[in-house]
């Protein structure tokens, strides 16, 4: 488990011996602590845990887990102080039951990159998870099952809508219609002549009126001219023949109109199956019985393993965790298990912690090594499958 600075400092007085010229169970540099590995167990069977994977990381020690032909399952911790270019001096080992890899069924791969999670706290080691991406493409090693939520894929009756699709091609066509020619017939007005009119000179006769002599006034004899008005003649009036031209109006065919009037109904109600987004309803794992597996060392301060070692822990309520490690727990992110004597210690950050053959954490830190009072804590899987399965797709 994860430990103090002191513990530390007592840990290279006291010198534990590393096989297979190990320089550290895992690289640590000032506040980080040694990983972590099995206490109390017992050494595992060939072909029990062919997913569990030695990581060789430029000469420290992980575990890990293989989940898919190209990826491997891991702690961040382990990955957090190398640069991507240390991939180079990164070996796995699947399906072996030594350190060293090897044995019937044994694959061995290189490393291309890996992927820290980007929440990572070194802190408190809050998003301890992240994953390899291998060179080599393994088929022949079963992988690790990962937790399944059944409610996300469960469908829910009442959010299910079944429509049916009617379409009504309606088509409507008007005939051609097609108005007649219309010809209006010339129409000639007659010449209409007026007869010349002579009016008769009129010729007034000569009025003489006769003279009167008064026998005191005398007027001077009074004598009009005759007054002749000359003969007036009219001249005469011909009209002239007024002849309007034929109007014929041209022909007046309208076009063929023709509406293709298309009704077209489409009632398109698709019958959409949606998952619902319902809260995640994933197992927390308490009181269950878990198996932990791993190379590291057998005692605090001890040396590793070289053989595979196994043994049963019980996972504990997040009350309990956070009981013994306050703050630092984080029950969403993380989960605790522990049982009598049991326990993982140094040496083997990254290996999993599996109840009915399904991963639900990660080894990821602790006090001390089966100590009474602590539990071994670990990465809650069941968090990060939505982001396990994203960064598979983006790196495969």
């Amino acid at each position: 488990m994860r430990f103090s600075i002191s513990a530390i400092a007592l840990l290279c007085l006291a010198g534990f011996v590393h096989s297979n010229s190990l320089a550290n169970l895992r690289r640590h540099t000032g506040a980080e602590l040694p990983t972590i590995s099995i206490v109390g167990g017992t050494p595992a069977l060939a072909g029990e845990f062919p997913y569990l994977t030695v990581l060789r990381l430029s000469g420290y020690l992980c575990g890990g887990t293989l989940i898919g032909p190209n990826h491997v399952l891991t702690a961040a911790h382990c990955l957090s102080d190398f640069p991507a270019t240390a991939v180079s001096g990164f070996k796995v080992f699947a399906n072996t039951l030594s350190v060293n890899g090897g044995g019937t069924g044994s694959v061995t791969s290189g490393v291309k990159k890996f992927i820290i999670h980007e929440n990572y706290n070194a802190n408190n080691n809050d998003n301890d998870v992240a994953i390899l991406v291998l060179n080599t493409t393994i088929t022949t090693v079963p992988f690790i099952a990962l937790p399944t939520d059944p409610a996300a894929t469960t469908l829910n009756p009442n959010l299910t809508t079944t429509v049916k699709t009617t379409t009504k091609p309606t088509t409507t066509t008007k005939p051609t219609t097609t108005k007649p020619t219309t010809t209006r017939p010339t129409t000639t007005r007659p010449t209409t002549t007026r007869p010349t009119t002579t009016r008769p000179t009129t010729t007034r006769p000569t009025t003489t009126r006769p003279t009167t002599t008064r026998p005191t006034t005398t007027r001077p004899t009074t004598t009009r001219p005759t007054t002749t008005r000359p003969t007036t003649t009219r001249p005469t009036t011909t009209k002239r023949t007024t002849t309007r031209p034929t109007t014929t109006r041209p022909t007046t065919t309208k076009p063929t109109t023709t509406k293709s009037t298309v009704k077209t109904t489409v009632k398109t109600t698709l019958k959409i199956t949606t998952k619902t987004p319902v809260v995640r309803a994933f197992s927390s794992y308490t009181n269950e019985t878990a198996v932990i597996a791993g190379w590291g060392t057998t005692s605090f301060g001890g040396a590793i393993s070289t053989v595979l070692l196994k043994a049963n822990v019980t996972v504990l309520a997040n009350s309990i965790c956070s009981s013994q490690y306050g703050s630092t727990f984080v029950g969403a992110d993380q989960l605790c298990a522990a049982a009598p004597g049991k326990d993982t210690c140094q040496g083997d950050s990254g290996g999993p912690i599996i109840v009915k053959g399904v991963q639900i954490g990660i080894t990821s830190y602790g006090n001390g090594c089966a100590l009474p009072d602590y539990a071994g804590v670990y990465t809650r899987v069941s968090t990060y499958v939505d982001w396990i399965a994203k960064t598979r797709a983006n790196n495969p």
